[in-house]
């Protein structure tokens, strides 16, 4: 099927074996994130137990979805820092920590970090022009109704998630990652917490237009 490479996922935290699929699927509805499906792993005939086979996001994944040229995706990297503040205009401080480049690692023009992370902390209103906020407030959206507190909002930190810079539109694109960490949390979890602790959320709730649309 045009893959690489197969993620096999033991699920070992997940007594249903399904919040990873079940994630995907309904993230897929909406935006670009990777195929999911349970497989019966064996090994020289041997049975080895029930698999998730996960699609990778890497270069392959990111020319199905968006077509045309290949252009920056980054792993967006969590360690206790603050994931997107500003931290001036030198590119190194943003790459390859917390963003961590996943294609044209050499020869990519990672610079477009800087513009995008600038206008988060500066004029967040008009992220539009950089970042593709339908999909963005898409995103919030299913990570809220799946509960899934391992992600951007996630109660650990801003976690779990890829930026695309697809060249075609200039804009930035999120992708949902590691999906483990969903249904199994306070279901009235209030949908915007932990948005004020990344400036990524906090424009979506800061911005009234943007607060409306995810609303």
């Amino acid at each position: 099927f045009g893959l690489r490479s197969l993620k096999l996922k033991g699920m070992v935290d997940d007594a249903s074996l399904l919040r990873d699929r079940l994630s995907y699927g309904l993230y897929r509805e909406r935006m670009a994130a990777p195929r999911a499906v349970h497989v019966r792993l064996f090994f020289n005939t041997e049975y080895r137990g029930v698999y998730l086979f996960e699609e990778r996001i890497d270069d392959g994944m990111i020319l199905r979805r968006f077509g045309g040229t290949l252009g920056n995706l980054f792993r967006v990297r969590y360690n206790g820092g603050a994931v997107y503040a500003w931290k001036g205009a030198n590119v190194a401080e943003y790459v390859p920590f917390p963003f961590a480049p996943e294609t044209n690692v050499e020869t990519g023009d990672h610079g477009v970090v800087v513009p995008f992370v600038d206008l988060l902390n500066h004029d967040p209103q008009a992220i539009g022009s950089l970042c593709d906020v339908a999909k963005l407030l898409d995103y919030f959206a299913v990570e809220a109704a799946i509960i899934n507190n391992h992600g951007v909002a996630g109660d650990p930190g801003p976690d779990n998630h890829y930026q695309y810079h697809r060249p075609e539109s200039g804009r930035f694109h999120i992708l949902p990652w590691d999906l483990d960490s969903t249904w199994n949390s306070d279901p009235e979890r209030d949908i915007f917490r932990n948005f004020q602790n990344v400036r990524l959320s906090a424009a979506v709730e800061n911005v009234p237009q943007f607060r409306a649309a995810y609303k």
